[in-house]
């Protein structure tokens, strides 16, 4: 059910908040429009796998995460680091894309565990939020900003 949400929503709206903070002056009217329809559609997943039943199999899956805690901690501060030195002048931007990282897993987080979905508990939302998206939003954004534009000038793209 929301194997491929992640490729359908949670990278577009990225991308849109990229677009968003390199604006000179943020447009937070746009930021919450596409954000609550972001939030919006996500939660409409599992509220209609409920309100609908096509095939309500349930299966159990079991993720071992708990050998890759460490690697992903560790990304993530190597992540932002690099994005620190980057943007040295703009450390705001990197604050901002932490919390692009953290609310899209927020986002993604919340119906799971709302619809019991993934049974889990604060904590583990709390990590999820912080590292999850957080271990490749740097990367994606530096490749956004930095290398796409090179990219698009010599008209690869």
């Amino acid at each position: 059910m929301m194997t491929i949400s992640y490729a359908i929503f949670a990278f577009p709206w990225i991308w849109i908040m990229f677009e968003s903070i390199r604006k000179k002056s943020i447009d937070i009217n746009q930021i919450l429009k596409y954000t609550s329809v972001y939030f919006f559609i996500w939660i409409l997943i599992p509220l209609f796998s409920l309100l609908l039943p096509i095939n309500n199999t349930i299966v159990e899956a079991v993720r071992h995460m708990n050998t890759q805690i460490t690697f992903m901690v560790i990304n993530v501060i190597v992540g932002y680091l690099i994005l620190s030195i980057v943007y040295r002048k703009e450390l705001n931007k990197v604050v901002q894309i932490f919390l692009i990282g953290v609310v899209a897993s927020l986002i993604m987080e919340i119906p799971l565990y709302l619809f019991h979905i993934r049974p889990t508990g604060l904590k583990f939302i709390l990590f999820e939020s912080l590292f999850l998206l957080n271990q490749g939003v740097p990367y994606l954004f530096l490749i956004w900003d930095k290398l796409l534009p090179k990219i698009k000038l010599r008209g690869s793209i």
